[in-house]
Order: C-alpha cells, then structure tokens, then sequence
C-alpha cells in the first residue's frame, strides 16, 4: 500500500462513528510521526558521523605535514593542490586577458634599475630623512642628483617665549 493509499484509510478511520477505529487511527497517526522523526535524527547523525571521519583525516594529513616541516623536509604535495581547480583558460580568454595587460598604463611596469622616467620624483622614507625632503633625479646621470630638504613640523614651530 502507498502512501496515499494509507492516508485515505487514515481519514476514513478518522471519521468512523467507532471509537475503538478512531483511537487506533491517533495511535498510527502517532507511531508515524515518531518513526519519521527517529528516521531524521538517524539521518543527521549519520551525516555527521561522515562530516567527523573527513575532519579527522584532513586533521591527520595536515598533523604529519606539520610534523615533516618541523623535521626539515618539504611537505609532500598534498592530492588537492596537485588537482587543477579550474578548467583551463580558452583561447579567447587568454587573449582578452594579453590584450587588458597591454592597455595598462606604462607607470605601472617596473623599469629596469636605472631607468627612471625623466622627472621622476622618489620620496625617500621618512626615517632616512629626519627633516623630510625629496631627491629629485633630472633627466642627466644621477651623480647630479639633488637632495630638497622640506619643512619639518618640529622645526616650523614657533617656540614658546619666542615670538
């Protein structure tokens, strides 16, 4: 019998004018509903159950790679990072991708170390320089190069009883 088939007797004994019918309707009715609840709560300790076996095997691979780097050695690589994680790249994105690295400005490629562009200004950390200042590099070599001191607040302060 389906389902459907035990809740039409489920109605039918529900209104039958005999009380012992009616009363063994609620006692089906009730069986179902624990059964059906006993079955969940089944169910969800079985999947956590599961969720706690994966847990502790992650926890134990990453334990011994805690362990192999204490020692000194490299960690083996591990069956996730050696997994690709996406799918590769089609053509078209490899090319939308080349074409977005060319049209970024120039300012943001590194140069080579000497290379500056004319009229660069580099900013020195504050701690080299305790008054603060730039060091400006002209388009010529850089033994020329000029060190600007600038206004340092400590020294631009008006000293109490001077005026």
């Amino acid at each position: 019998m389906d389902s459907d088939g035990i809740e039409a007797l489920l109605s039918w004994a529900k209104d039958h004018p005999a009380a012992v019918i009616r009363n063994k309707a609620a006692r089906v009715r009730s069986d179902l509903h624990e059964l059906t609840a006993r079955r969940e709560a089944d169910d969800a300790q079985r999947e956590a159950e599961v969720r706690v076996a994966k847990l502790k095997a992650e926890l134990e691979q990453a334990q011994e790679t805690l362990r192999t780097v204490k020692a000194g050695g490299r960690p083996a690589a591990t069956a996730a990072a050696s997994a690709p994680t996406a799918t590769k790249r089609s053509k078209e994105q490899l090319a939308a991708i080349r074409t977005w690295a060319r049209q970024r400005p120039p300012g943001r490629r590194p140069r080579p170390p000497g290379k500056d562009a004319p009229g660069r200004v580099r900013r020195c950390p504050p701690h080299h320089h305790p008054g603060g200042g730039e060091l400006r590099t002209p388009n010529t070599s850089p033994s020329t190069a000029t060190w600007t001191p600038s206004p340092h607040p400590a020294t631009t302060r008006a000293l109490p009883g001077s005026s």
